[in-house]
């Protein structure tokens, strides 16, 4: 017997998730391995922001514009797509901010826009890139930037990442410090 997929929306506050790990399936043997979301609908609605690279937002549908509507749809206020050295596309309905109560999705067009990556680093480390991005942009959302503010200063946060090779001591190269030994 299969057990039954329930999500609940959040009713109150804000909520972010890098879709990441939910498009990740594991073998028996731990290897990693892409795969469709079943119930992505229900996933979605259970956020506020949403943030994928486009690999993972062709897991999700062929038409960037269709996920895009199927995401505001299920009540996402805002989805983020990374596209790497071109920076970070992003797909709302209205003003969106972290301040907001939950609300039914919106109606009317969407509001996209690709905010261009600042300085193009080709051959850097990507480790941890999405996971920069994605922690820079909440930062600057719940600070009350606007969004294409927010998206430009995580495309920036990034770029420095790709800088940087691994995760270790990463907090220190991120805030221009000289890390430890």
């Amino acid at each position: 017997m299969g057990a039954e997929l329930r999500l609940v929306p959040k009713e109150h506050g804000a909520s972010f998730m890098s879709v990441h790990s939910l498009l990740l399936g594991i073998t028996r043997t731990g290897h990693r391995f892409p795969q469709t979301l079943p119930h992505v609908s229900a996933w979605l609605a259970c956020f506020d922001v949403v943030q994928a690279n486009e690999d993972e937002l062709a897991l999700v549908g062929d038409d960037p514009m269709a996920v895009a509507a199927l995401a505001l749809g299920a009540g996402v206020g805002l989805l983020l797509v990374t596209v790497g050295a071109r920076g970070a596309v992003y797909f709302t309905q209205g003003a969106f901010g972290f301040d907001r109560r939950r609300r039914p999705p919106a109606a009317g067009p969407i509001e996209t826009a690709r905010i261009p990556a600042a300085d193009v680093v080709t051959d850097g480390d990507p480790t941890g890139c999405g996971d920069v991005f994605g922690a820079t942009m909440v930062a600057g959302l719940l600070a009350g930037h606007p969004v294409p503010t927010a998206v430009r200063e995580a495309n920036a946060a990034a770029g420095r990442n790709l800088r940087h090779r691994g995760a270790t001591r990463l907090h220190h190269h991120l805030r221009g410090a000289i890390a430890p030994r």
